[in-house]
C-alpha cells in the first residue's frame, strides 16, 4: 500500500513491506564497506550523526525529496510551544553541536487540519550515551498527542539516544505528536538528531499494516499480544487476555506450597494431640 501526502516542498510516502528509506533516488549517503561516503568519495566522518540505515521494518516513511528543502525547526529555542504543521518539516535540537545542560524540552507538532495525523521518522541520530550505553546523558522521547506520560509514549521506554536507530516509525492517533528532549545537569556534552515530520489524512493509512494497534496508536507485532508483557506501554495489548502461558503452572506451584504448609501445621497439631493423649494414658502427664 502506498499513501502520499503532497505539500509545497516534497511528497511524504508511506510504504508497506519496503525495507529501505531512500532520501533521493540518485544518491545514497550510507558509507560502503570501505568506510567511504559513496556520494562524495571520502572517508566517513565518525563524529557526525548516523543517517537512517537500511531497516527490515515492515512500514517506513519515505521522503521523495531532498532533506535540505524541508524547513528546519530548532526545538530547544521553542520549548513548550506548539508548531502547526502544514508541510513536511525537520526537528533538530539547535544549530550548534553543544547541547544545553539540564534541558527538559517538550515540543508539540500539530497538523493544520483536524482530519490529519502526524507521522515522524528519525532521519539522523548522534548523541552521547551513558557509561553502559544507556540514555542517562540525554534522551529523546516521542509521545502520542500533547500529554507527556508513559501511557502515551510511542518510542521505547528506554529512550532514544546514541546512534542506535529505533526499529519503528511513529504515527499519532490524533492530530498531534509531542517530542521531549532532556539532557543531564552534569557535564558538557555534544550531539544532534533530526526528526522528519509530516501529516497524513486520517483513514488514508492502513493503520498498523497487519500488526496490532495499541490504544495509544503504537503498532506492535501480533505475536507480542497477550504474552504477559506490556509491549504497548498502556497495557492495551494485555486487555481481555486469558491466562498467559506458564501462569497456570505458577499458580499451581503457589497453591501446592500453601497446601504443604497447611498440611505441615495440621500434622504438627495432630502429632501434639496424639502425644498428649499417649502421655495422659501412661500417667506421665502428672510427672
Amino acid at each position: 500500500m502506498v499513501t502520499k501526502y503532497q505539500n509545497v516542498f516534497c511528497t511524504i510516502t508511506i510504504l508497506t513491506v519496503i525495507p529501505i528509506v531512500d532520501i533521493h533516488a540518485s544518491e545514497t549517503i550510507l558509507p560502503d564497506a570501505d568506510g567511504l561516503d559513496k556520494r562524495h568519495g571520502h572517508p566517513e566522518d565518525r563524529s557526525t550523526p548516523e543517517t537512517r540505515p537500511d531497516s527490515p521494518c515492515c512500514s517506513v516513511l519515505q521522503l521523495g525529496c531532498e532533506i535540505n528543502t524541508i524547513p528546519e525547526v530548532q526545538i530547544t529555542g521553542h520549548c513548550g510551544e506548539t508548531f502547526v504543521l502544514d508541510r513536511a518539516a525537520s526537528l533538530v535540537p539547535s544549530k550548534v553541536w553543544v547541547l544545553p545542560v539540564g534541558l527538559n524540552c517538550t515540543y508539540t507538532v500539530q497538523s493544520a487540519a483536524n482530519n490529519e495525523r502526524v507521522a515522524a521518522i528519525m532521519y539522523s541520530l548522534g548523541t552521547e550515551t551513558g557509561t553502559y550505553g544507556n540514555c542517562t546523558r540525554n534522551r529523546l522521547d516521542i509521545y502520542d498527542g500533547t500529554i507527556v506520560n508513559s501511557s502515551r509514549r510511542l518510542s521505547a521506554a528506554s529512550g532514544i539516544c546514541g546512534k542506535t536507530f529505533p526499529q519503528e516509525n511513529y504515527l499519532s492517533s490524533n492530530d498531534s505528536l509531542t517530542v521531549q528532549f532532556s539532557t543531564s545537569p552534569v557535564g558538557i556534552q555534544g550531539g544532534t538528531f533530526r526528526i522528519v515530520v509530516g501529516t497524513i489524512e486520517t483513514g488514508a493509512v492502513d493503520e498498523c499494516y497487519g500488526e496490532f494497534q495499541c490504544k495509544n496508536g503504537r503498532c506492535i507485532d501480533k505475536n507480542k499480544v497477550c504474552n504477559g508483557h506490556d509491549n504497548c506501554g498502556d497495557s492495551s495489548d494485555e486487555d481481555g487476555c486469558i491466562a498467559h502461558p506458564g501462569s497456570d503452572v505458577r499458580l499451581w506451584m503457589i497453591l501446592f506450597i500453601i497446601a504443604c504448609v497447611v498440611c505441615f501445621i495440621l500434622l504438627c497439631i495432630l502429632l501434639g494431640i496424639i502425644i498428649y493423649r499417649l502421655c495422659a494414658r501412661s500417667g506421665y502427664h502428672n510427672i
